[in-house]
């Protein structure tokens, strides 16, 4: 059973920790000139803390889906179903450092469909699960900004391996920018 942890920061509380460890950020499926949009919630606290993760995701959502674009070509945006895209950190003093992109909307202006972020979450569960030693680093997932009832998503959290922890802020903690 997933941990969830209130009230605490989860990339201080990951960097604090030590060891492997996996920041995994709620995202969207928006793809805008080859960079995942991270303008809200806690992808916004990502992207403050590494600025170069928009683009490396971008990258990454883009090398697994070429050709699938559910936007206007002429925005050069794509709307991408995803669920979990991975990558490390480039940064040699953080080597043991992971992330992984839990999708939880479609398009960021959209609320969380319940069907990805249980998919998500049962994809992230999977990968955790395949990787014991590892710590994993999620905020709670599609409560705030996708709009979820805790009720709905809860069980969906408590399911998750014991090497998972969920952050939960308080309400309001999160960046509510306009990307």
């Amino acid at each position: 059973m997933g941990l969830t942890v209130n009230g605490a920061d989860m990339f201080d509380a990951a960097e604090r920790e030590g060891g492997p460890h996996y920041l995994c950020i709620t995202t969207n499926g928006v793809v805008e000139h080859d960079k995942l949009t991270m303008g809200r919630g806690a992808a916004a606290d990502a992207k403050r803390l590494f600025p170069w993760i928009p683009v490396r995701a971008g990258q990454v959502i883009k090398g697994l889906f070429p050709n699938q674009t559910t936007v206007e070509t002429v925005t050069r945006s794509r709307v991408v179903r995803y669920e979990l895209v991975e990558f490390s950190d480039d940064d040699a003093e953080h080597p043991d450092r992971f992330f992984a992109m839990v999708q939880t909307k479609l398009d960021w202006r959209d609320p969380s469909p319940p069907e990805l972020v249980q998919a998500s979450l049962a994809r992230l569960g999977k990968k955790a699960e395949g990787c014991p030693h590892i710590k994993f680093h999620l905020n709670y997932p599609a409560i705030g900004l996708g709009g979820l009832p805790l009720e709905m998503v809860q069980p969906w959290v408590e399911a998750l391996p014991d090497n998972v922890r969920v952050y939960r802020k308080s309400t309001g903690a999160y960046n509510r920018s306009q990307p």
